[in-house]
């Protein structure tokens, strides 16, 4: 094995040893809310990704529909819309588990065509 040949191995094989070789990936890790469908609960992952609430989410079935799941970025941002529920109940509780869980400080639940908007600031 020249010198080369080497270098190239152990350089490989400490990069390895580190975990470099795949790259990093955030792991949603903060509970929110359910929502009926997959298509709803996707739709508020991605508006939470687009209004920079979240890093990244992801959708799980279950008994009581979708459950919504999230990384909560660390910066601000305002009146940031997630997710249309069909009774203020059903928001102002999704937007306490918010708070709760550290992804949002404050929300509000606006009243639309189809339900309950619900808006989130932190």
């Amino acid at each position: 094995m020249s010198v080369l040949s080497r270098i190239a191995a152990v350089t490989i094989a400490g990069v390895a040893a580190l975990g470099l070789g795949t790259p990093a990936q955030a792991i949603p890790s903060v509970y929110l809310f359910n929502l009926p469908t997959s298509a709803e609960c996707t739709s508020a992952g991605t508006n939470g990704v687009s209004g920079a609430v979240f890093v990244t989410y992801s959708c799980q079935s279950g008994i009581a529909g979708y459950s919504l799941s999230a990384d909560p970025t660390y910066g601000t941002f305002t009146d940031a819309y997630i997710a249309t529920f069909p009774t203020l109940a059903k928001c102002k509780a999704a937007g306490d588990a918010g708070i709760a869980a550290g992804a949002w400080t404050s929300y509000k639940c606006r009243p639309g065509i189809a339900g309950w908007d619900l808006l989130v600031t932190k």
